[in-house]
């Protein structure tokens, strides 16, 4: 994951004392990281199975 943009969240979060939208940030950026690896797996799967393409 990258560290930098979750610094700069962490920062935001203890400036302004939100931690409800730090969680939530931290939240969107862990599912956003898993359906991008969802993304590369079916893209590699595809690749791996040009005879029958399953596109969901």
């Amino acid at each position: 994951m990258p560290h930098d943009i979750q610094l700069s969240d962490f920062e935001k979060g203890q400036i302004i004392g939100m931690h409800e939208l730090e969680a939530t940030m931290t939240f969107i950026a862990a599912a956003l990281n898993m359906h991008e690896l969802l993304l590369c797996f079916m893209f590699l799967c595809n690749r791996v199975k040009l005879r029958e393409p399953t596109v969901p």
